[in-house]
């Protein structure tokens, strides 16, 4: 007699502490075509500032992964359908989400992923035009100023210690004070940059290419074999920066407002 039709159990969404994590990160790689060698790093920045991390779970495989900053009201998550995505935002928001792929039909501002090769054979030689040195301590206060001022929400846990390992940030003076600074996180082959923020009235004086030159020439010190970015399709300035920096597009990611 043929044994009875078993129904599949049902996918499940629950919360990862940090002392569970090991358990799920050698399958999780796979629900992203672009983050898979960062994915650890961002999942330890997301625990070092109070974040929450989520996974949905079908089965036996895990198939989406949410990385919840409440401080900032932002996520990004991680599925390879927009439906699993959906499930893991469930009852969540307001937020800013980052995504691979279109979350339904709402509307989204589409950021590009460039990245070069390290060492850069077809970036434009560059000369400093201003002294740029590492972020410090004392400049805490100052910082975090500056990127709410350019980003909008920045949880100070980030900060917790400065700089939060293994990143590092890079800051321009002008006039007695800070008024550009930019981040890179080398965790490995692959260094994200980010947070690149110029007070407007020092805009187009060349802080922004002295702040990018300075992360490559440190990351690539550090290891780092290819360097990568998400630049919004709008951002001439940065977009610019990265073409003379030698950096091609190889993909996309979406910012998505979530209610």
């Amino acid at each position: 007699m043929p044994a009875p039709d078993e129904a599949a159990p049902p996918r499940t969404i629950h919360p990862v502490m940090p002392d569970g994590w090991e358990r799920y990160r050698p399958s999780v790689g796979r629900l992203t075509g672009f983050f898979a060698e960062l994915l650890p790093h961002l999942v330890g920045q997301t625990f070092g500032s109070g974040g929450e991390v989520w996974v949905a779970v079908d089965g036996d495989a895990v198939d989406g992964l949410l990385l919840l900053q409440p401080g900032e009201r932002s996520a990004t998550v991680f599925a390879r359908e927009a439906a699993v995505a959906e499930a893991l935002l469930a009852g969540r928001g307001p937020l800013g989400v980052f995504s691979e792929l279109p979350l339904g039909d709402r509307p989204f501002e589409r950021l590009a992923i460039l990245e070069t090769e390290l060492p850069r054979s077809d970036a434009v030689p560059h000369r400093f035009a201003h002294p740029v040195r590492l972020a410090a301590p004392p400049d805490r206060e100052v910082l975090l100023q500056l990127l709410r001022e350019g980003l909008g929400a920045v949880d100070e846990r980030w900060f917790r210690p400065l700089p939060p390992p293994p990143e590092r940030g890079f800051v321009v003076e002008r006039d007695g004070a800070i008024v550009g600074t930019a981040w890179v996180a080398v965790p490995g082959p692959v260094a994200r940059l980010h947070s690149l923020v110029v007070r407007p009235r020092y805009r187009g004086l060349g802080i922004g290419r002295d702040l990018w030159e300075a992360r490559a020439r440190w990351a690539e010190a550090h290891g780092a074999t290819r360097l990568r970015v998400e630049i919004a399709e709008e951002n001439d300035a940065s977009r610019a920066l990265a073409r003379a920096a030698g950096m091609r597009e190889i993909g996309a990611i979406y910012r998505t407002r979530w209610v």
